[in-house]
């Protein structure tokens, strides 16, 4: 299994990134986890618009989820492979 880190870039602030959450995936199949640590920020933007935007990008990267989503061309999203152990 492969686990995206999807990372949403806000254009309107040059601070870093939000970690909307990560994305296991296997061949066809994936699962998004929001990120936890995100969702108690009270100095981030709400992030349930984002996982709902990321669910959407995620389906739209069918039937290859890993490799739509490393191949999408976004200024707000990036998807960064990482270990199963930092997830």
């Amino acid at each position: 299994m492969r686990i995206l880190e999807a990372r949403f870039h806000d254009e309107k602030t040059s601070g870093p990134f939000i970690i909307v959450g990560h994305v296991y995936c296997d061949g066809p199949r994936a699962v998004i986890k929001p990120a936890r640590d995100e969702l108690e920020r009270p100095d981030v933007q709400p992030i349930a618009p984002m996982v709902e935007k990321l669910r959407y990008l995620v389906q739209k990267s069918k039937p290859y989820p890993f490799e739509g989503l490393r191949g999408l061309r976004s200024n707000f999203w990036s998807f960064v492979e990482i270990e199963g152990d930092k997830a």
